[in-house]
This record gives structure tokens, sequence and C-alpha cells, in this order.
């Protein structure tokens, strides 16, 4: 009797301990987050390339995910929908360029950059200017009402050529008529090695710190951005990271792969 009396206390501590595992577990297991994006990655100009930036955006969330051990499902937005959906809880939160101001940040909370967007100096593949600091009493193209956008400072000396078409201003450079052009860094990087490969190249670093990032409301925890910013930093740290940008057609300075 003592004996079945023992066999049944261990099967109901068994019992126990395995449902204790199951409750603690499944929640992790099942909860899903749900993170959303703007294909358009507005206000980005990235000239035809939104998809490529959205595949690796996936898949670098994806990869985060496998290894921080959580589930993830992708939806898409509107620009305008970015901040309504976050703070409605349609979505646990978003992938990015929202700016990290001090009135985003009484709202929403910011994980590490992911991707560094902003804008990036172009010049003749033979140029000498290293930095817009060279342009002083040059000519440069800047896309028409990007000039506030991109922070320029227009106390410099620099004579700015404005187009509707960025492309023609590049065009202008490679004829000699235009000294340097300022481009968003994604199709400023894939003129640079395409179709423009050995007539331009890249100078200095980007000219502001607009990023993409991952952002959730500050109603939630914010778990998900410590998960994020960890993952980010192993992906970068083992190659990953890098291979993923290979893989899409993209580019970040080593400085920055780095950090």
């Amino acid at each position: 009797m003592n004996r079945i009396r023992s066999k049944l206390f261990r099967y109901t501590a068994l019992l126990v301990v395995c449902l204790g595992y199951v409750t603690s577990c499944g929640i992790a297991q099942t909860h899903v987050y749900v993170v959303a994006r703007d294909p358009s990655w507005y206000p980005l100009q990235l000239m035809g390339r939104e998809a490529k930036m959205s595949a690796f955006s996936d898949d670098l969330l994806w990869e985060i995910a496998r290894r921080e051990g959580f589930k993830v499902a992708t939806v898409r937005t509107g620009p305008g929908g970015i901040e309504r959906g976050l703070d409605s809880g349609e979505f646990d939160a978003v992938l990015t360029t929202m700016v990290p101001n001090a009135v985003h940040r009484e709202s929403y909370v910011y994980s590490d950059p992911y991707f560094y967007s902003g804008p990036m100096l172009v010049v003749p593949i033979h140029s000498d200017i290293k930095n817009l600091e060279d342009m002083a009493g040059l000519e440069l193209a800047v896309q028409s009402g990007t000039l506030g956008l991109y922070q320029i400072d227009t106390e410099t000396g620099i004579v700015f050529r404005f187009f509707d078409n960025i492309i023609k201003g590049v065009e202008q450079m490679i004829k000699g008529d235009i000294d340097g052009v300022v481009m968003d860094l994604v199709p400023a990087y894939g003129y640079a090695n395409g179709i423009y490969r050995d007539e331009i190249k890249l100078v200095g670093q980007p000219l502001s710190k607009a990023s993409m990032r991952l952002v959730t409301s500050r109603n939630n925890s914010d778990e998900l951005v410590a998960y994020f910013n960890h993952g980010l930093k192993e992906v970068k740290e083992d190659g990953t990271y890098k291979q993923l940008l290979e893989k899409w057609g993209l580019h970040q300075d080593e400085n920055v792969i780095k950090q």
C-alpha cells in the first residue's frame, strides 16, 4: 500500500511539474509579436529599391526572432498608420524611419539603429573631394524640397543646384557641370555600384543620423526592443548582418557594422 502511495505521489508531482512547464512556456511559444512596416519607407527616396529594403528588414527581423526565441508576424501599413497602429495596439511594433525626437520618445521606445539611411555626398570617381566641407564655393546638386530634410547648412559657401529628378543632377555632374550630388544612401550606393560604377563614388559619412529602427509603444513592455537589440548585436558580430546586406544589394559603412 505504501509503495502504491509513493508511486501515486511521484506521478502527481511529475504532473504538476509538467503542467507548470506547459503553462509557463506555452505563453512564450504561442504569443506572436505583430510588427508592421510601411513598404514605401517614406520619407526616404529609395528610387525603386523599396522592395530590397523591405526584404532586408524582414530577413533581419526573422533571423533575430529565431535566435532570441520569439515569434513574429509582419504586416503592412501606410505612412499615416504607423503611430495610429502603435497607439491603438493594432500591432506591437514597427520597423520605421520615425525620428526619435523628444516628442516621440515620450510615447515610444526605440531600438538601436539597424540601418543608417542618411544622405551621402556623391562625387565624380576621380574627384579629390572627401567631405561636405570640401564643397565650399563649389556646386552641389540637391533634390528639390530635401535641403531642410537633409539638414545641410546653407551658410557653408556651397552653391546649391536644385533638381526635381536627382538623376539629372548626377548626369550633370558626370558631364563636369556640377561638382557633387547629395542623395539618400540606398540609391546612391546602388548607382555607384550599378550603371555609374566607373563614374561616381560615395565619400565621407552619412550627413545625418537618420536611421531605421524597431519602435514600440511605451504602453507595452520594452521586452521586444531588448530582444531586438541583443539579436542585432549578435548578427553584426558573427557576420550574418553583412551577409544580409550583400544578399539584398545594400550597404553600410564598416564602422557602422562594428558598432
